[in-house]
Formats: structure tokens, sequence, C-alpha cells
């Protein structure tokens, strides 16, 4: 059984968060599989053809639109990739924590008090103040009706 009932699911996370970046989330592994393998022959083609320390900007002025054209790819395909990992990642934490985020937390205490690093650092340590499906909420709510 889900200990988080409630929530969506961790592609439903996952997909949000391409979204959020303005990238289309992968319909299929295998079709961005092939993309990239694409891609990776390309910039494989323009490091054994300028050596393995070419840069952007020499491929860029090196004069071919192929060269270019090889260049562009391989930094769009690298941003796509850096975002699938990190909206994974993302997915997984949120996945985890029952859907809260902890970023939203830390944003707060930052914003509305920045003089208690402290604050962070609580949340950090003690994530089940802002995450309503952890076992353990119950019980710091109690202790901290006792301290007071």
């Amino acid at each position: 059984m889900d200990r988080c009932a409630n929530q969506p699911g961790w592609k439903a996370y996952f997909d949000e968060n391409m979204n959020d970046l303005g990238m289309p989330p992968p319909d299929s592994i295998y079709s961005k599989a092939v993309i990239a393998l694409g891609t990776w022959k390309g910039i494989t083609a323009a490091v054994e053809r300028f050596g393995p320390r070419v840069t952007v900007h020499e491929l860029a002025k090196a004069g071919l639109r192929t060269d270019f054209e090889v260049m562009a790819g391989g930094m769009i395909a690298s941003a796509y990739v850096g975002g699938v990992i990190g909206s994974a990642a993302v997915a997984t934490g949120r996945h985890m924590a029952c859907g809260a985020r902890m970023i939203d937390a830390i944003g707060y205490a930052r914003t509305n008090y920045p003089d208690a690093p402290w604050l962070v650092r609580h949340f950090q340590r003690h994530p089940e103040i802002y995450m309503t499906g952890t076992s353990n909420r119950r019980a710091y709510g109690a202790a901290a009706r006792m301290r007071t």
C-alpha cells in the first residue's frame, strides 16, 4: 500500500517539472535515445575532425554550416538531457515527500525570517513539518505542544 494515497505519482511530478522548464517530457525512451544517438554521432565527428580540445566558439567559427549544426544540436541535446536528469531528481524527491517541496518551506523561511538560518537547517532535519503524509508528524506536533 502506498503511504501517500492521494499523490499523483512520480511520472506526474516528472512531467510537471519538465513543463515548468519549458521542455516537452519524453514520450518514450526509445525515441529520445535515437535522437541522442544521432546527436552523439555528430559531436563525435566534430571531435575527430578538430581534435578533443575543440571549443564551442571554434566550432561556430569553423566556417562549415554542418559544423555549426552539430555544435548547436549538441548544446540543445545536452540541455535537454540535463532537464531530464534534474526533473527525475525533483520527481523522486517529491514522490518520496508525498508531494511536498522542501524548497517551498526553505524559501518561506529565508523570505520571512532572514535572520534565522537555524530555521532552514531545522526544516532540513524535520521534513515532517511540511510533509503531511509522514507517520512521525503527530509525534513532532505532540513534542512541540509539550515544550510550550
